[in-house]
């Protein structure tokens, strides 16, 4: 099997071409597509028709699967749906910012995947950033600042889910977590900034106007370096898979009057 391995920016993102997964990979093919993945952070599959078994054997690539305990429909299953046209749908409309998938659980997921199976006429777009190159781009003085912060993740689930989280709005469902704003895997020592400002709420070694303030200028920094980032125009058959703990992602606006249905898997 010869993969294909095209660049899609800079920073971010390949496409991987010559891979049917449809059925079992080889050895040799997985292997590529791990190993892209980790260059990369994200990878594109292009492949009209797969399955939900075709998803989940993808996503056991990148790990051991998250099994949801959710009142959507999805309870103990591997994957679910961010859908406006399912009974079972999540996150059916609204615009969401940059945000890394669950920092509000103590082990954030490690890797996503969407695979599209609806999408409006008039277009969705996800954007991603990696925080990887944002970290090594920063200024060394606001990088030490950063790198001597914690802050507090909170998520409601009984809430609004596009805007900022209100700590005050506590429910048997919310969940809190405190993480660094400098990431670092222990394993690989690879690190990225951690900066969500929808579930942020507290902050360790700085007061709270003082992390407010920390957490405006890193992301001011952030929306002045464009070339970090890759916008993805979803088309149906679209599989994406992403790196959760060094690229953030943002659901950019579309029309709601229209389907949009991704199948989510996820790796811990």
């Amino acid at each position: 099997m010869s993969i294909e391995v095209i660049p899609l920016s800079d920073y971010v993102g390949a496409e991987i071409k010559g891979v049917d997964l449809s059925r079992p990979l080889p050895h040799d093919a997985a292997a590529a597509i791990q190993s892209a993945y980790q260059k990369h952070h994200l990878l594109m599959i292009r492949q009209h028709g797969l399955t939900e078994e075709d998803q989940i054997r993808v996503s056991r690539l990148f790990g051991d699967l998250l099994v949801r305990n959710s009142y959507d429909g999805s309870h103990g299953k591997e994957a679910h749906y961010i859908s406006n046209n399912r009974p079972d749908g999540v996150l059916p409309v609204g615009e969401i910012e940059f945000h890394h998938d669950q920092l509000f659980y103590e082990k954030p997921l490690k890797t996503a995947l969407l695979y599209a199976i609806e999408i409006p006429t008039s277009g969705s777009r996800t954007r991603f950033r990696n925080m990887s190159a944002m970290l090594d781009k920063l200024p060394p003085a606001l990088r030490a600042r950063a790198e001597a912060v914690q802050c507090q993740h909170f998520f409601n689930y009984d809430d609004n889910y596009t805007g900022r989280q209100d700590p005050t709005k506590d429910s048997p469902r919310a969940q809190r977590a405190w993480h660094p704003f400098v990431w670092r895997d222990e394993r690989t020592e690879q690190q990225a900034l951690w900066m969500v400002r929808i579930s942020t709420v507290g902050y360790r070694g700085v007061s709270h106007e003082e992390g407010e303030a920390l957490l405006e200028e890193l992301w001011r920094t952030a929306e002045e370096t464009p070339e970090i980032n890759y916008i993805h125009q979803w088309q149906p058959g679209d599989m994406i898979i992403w790196n959760n703990q060094t690229l953030a992602h943002a659901r950019l606006p579309f029309l709601s009057s229209e389907p949009r249905t991704l199948r989510r898997t996820s790796a811990i």
